[in-house]
């Protein structure tokens, strides 16, 4: 039996060493991720003039 057959039968999930679920982040990186999307969130409420004009052009 190789070392993933005996994973398998013990119920382990397999995954790689560099994939990290979100809740396994640090703490400053999902800050960070949180402030982004704050200010994209806050640019779109201010310019969504001006965005919805630049995306329709695209169409």
């Amino acid at each position: 039996m190789d070392k993933h057959q005996a994973d398998d039968e013990r119920g382990a999930v397999a995954r790689s060493p560099s994939v990290r679920l979100e809740s396994e982040l640090p703490e400053v990186f999902q800050n960070g991720i949180k402030q982004l999307q704050c200010s994209n969130n806050e640019f779109q409420d201010k310019n969504s003039d001006i965005h919805e004009a630049h995306t329709l052009s695209f169409w």
